[in-house]
């Protein structure tokens, strides 16, 4: 299934090119969200719809009515307003993007990112488009995971980290939006979500993380994980 776009109800021939160029002009007022299975839709949608709100934006319900109706496989939906001085939010773009499905679970070696998760952002906990943040953190055969400025655990690079501590699973509290992937996750594991700070982190003695299509990544976790300095 090629991708797929939207302006506003109507169906639009964009290359990938074409919408690269497109996404800067929503000046980050955007959102990117997976939909694994036909179940996860209502979910995703609903992280579509809180970005939407926040920008007092119009959501094209359209592109999410199509998936519903005629499911091919796994997608990202991606979506936003162009912006302009004046006139304010435009009319909403919308794209969807077959993903394959997720590999075997990586086995990565854990270390801790020495940029800070951003906590006091009005965007932050909301699928938003943006994957700067992820993609200049990054390192092949690395599970980054994301502390904010008081050294509590909030997320990872491949995805919600889940720990094994006392003999209980948890997740970090106050980490970005989770979608249908994690909630079968949390079902499988009985996780807790609870705030982790660098005690409860050094203490864990199993950790793996799940992207939002259910993709895997499992930690060696030897030695225990150490904050990468700066620079």
């Amino acid at each position: 299934m090629p991708a797929r776009t939207w302006y506003d109800g109507e169906p639009v021939d964009l290359d990938e090119r074409g919408w690269s160029r497109l996404v800067p002009t929503f000046l980050g007022v955007g959102f990117r969200l997976a939909a694994p299975c036909p179940e996860a839709l209502p979910r995703a949608e609903a992280g579509a719809r809180a970005v939407a709100a926040l920008a007092g934006a119009d959501l094209d319900p359209l592109p999410w009515a199509r998936l519903r109706a005629a499911w091919e496989g796994p997608v990202d939906v991606l979506g936003g307003w162009e912006r302009h001085l004046v006139r304010g939010l435009g009319r909403p773009w919308t794209r969807v993007v077959p993903v394959e499905a997720p590999e075997e679970p990586r086995v990565l070696e854990e270390r801790v990112s020495p940029w800070p998760w951003p906590t006091r952002s009005a965007t932050a906990g909301l699928p938003m488009l943006s994957r700067l943040e992820a993609a200049v953190v990054h390192e092949d055969g690395v599970l980054l995971l994301r502390t904010d400025a008081s050294g509590a655990l909030r997320t990872s690079v491949a995805g919600t980290p889940y720990l094994l501590l006392d003999g209980r699973w948890v997740r970090p509290a106050g980490g970005p939006w989770t979608g249908w992937a994690i909630e079968q996750e949390d079902a499988r594991t009985g996780a807790e979500v609870v705030e982790i700070g660098p005690d409860e982190l050094g203490a864990a003695t199993a950790l793996h993380a799940v992207d939002e299509h259910g993709a895997r990544s499992v930690s060696r976790r030897r030695p225990p994980p150490r904050r990468t300095p700066p620079g």
